[in-house]
């Protein structure tokens, strides 16, 4: 599929579930999440947390501060931290990534409804607003849907910044109670236990991904500027006094800055 930019929900049966399938024919090597100073072609699904709307001061002065700097922002609207790493095209050959999709359709719709009991009122306010049919030509970018879902507060899921990390990207690093972090870890595994096929490598640790390097090619490091990029995005973060997030979606991406929330009808 063309990359695209959305941030509504996306209805998906057996009649469009092919369109999650990728005609990505390229060598593994040449999938690269980014291809010069652009975002790539780089397909999988995912399950993430999208942020909520309270970022979005702090992310115009991030992206202000990092316009000549060699970096290039995710939009705000497709900020998230991955819950569960499922699969992408760039780890399987194109043979063997469709198969996984093609035999996960009853594990995604079973995803979902789990997701669905967890965060009612969540699911309910996407359910009641409607969704797009997901397709070939998903190029609506109405965002009414996202409007009135960002009103749920009772079920967001809340971090604070633990650390910053400059370096062929810029993550922010999450950090939660104990709480939170046992709740979403049980999440996890019940969510895995509907999956046929193993998932990719869970990250290592909550985060967002601000921004990619668009040199990354270049055989140096001028870790002196790494160092000072990281010490300002200290500054204008330290405002915040926690990160706010939706509850989880199960979601399918065509490149960094291209997710579409999927609902399982």
């Amino acid at each position: 599929m063309e990359i695209n930019l959305n941030s509504i929900f996306y209805e998906i049966d057996k009649n469009n579930y092919k369109y999650l399938l990728s005609n990505d024919l390229r060598e593994l090597k040449d999938i690269k999440s980014m291809d010069k100073d652009k975002f790539g072609l780089y397909e999988g699904i995912t399950t993430l947390c999208f942020l909520s709307s309270e970022f979005s001061k702090y992310y115009f002065e991030v992206k202000k501060y990092l316009e000549y700097k060699e970096y290039k922002m995710v939009p705000l609207n497709t900020l998230h931290f991955t819950l569960l790493n499922l699969y992408c095209r760039s780890h399987y050959n194109l043979d063997i990534y469709n198969n996984i999709i093609k035999n996960n359709y009853e594990s995604f719709y079973k995803m979902c409804n789990l997701l669905k009991l967890k965060y009612p009122s969540f699911y309910e306010s996407i359910n009641e607003s409607g969704f797009v049919y997901f397709g070939n030509n998903n190029n609506n970018n109405n965002n009414n849907n996202k409007i009135l879902y960002e009103q749920e507060k009772n079920e967001k899921i809340k971090f604070k910044i633990e650390d910053i990390f400059v370096g062929n990207t810029i993550k922010i690093i999450l950090k939660s109670d104990i709480a939170i972090n046992n709740q979403l870890n049980k999440l996890k595994q019940k969510l895995k236990s509907t999956l046929l096929n193993d998932t990719l490598n869970d990250p290592k640790y909550y985060h967002i991904t601000l921004a990619y390097r668009t040199n990354i090619t270049s055989n140096t490091t001028d870790y002196k500027k790494l160092d000072e990029i990281k010490e300002m995005l200290e500054i204008i973060l330290n405002k915040l006094e926690y990160i706010e997030f939706l509850p989880p979606c199960l979601c399918y991406f065509n490149s960094m800055s291209s997710y579409y929330p999927l609902y399982f009808s």
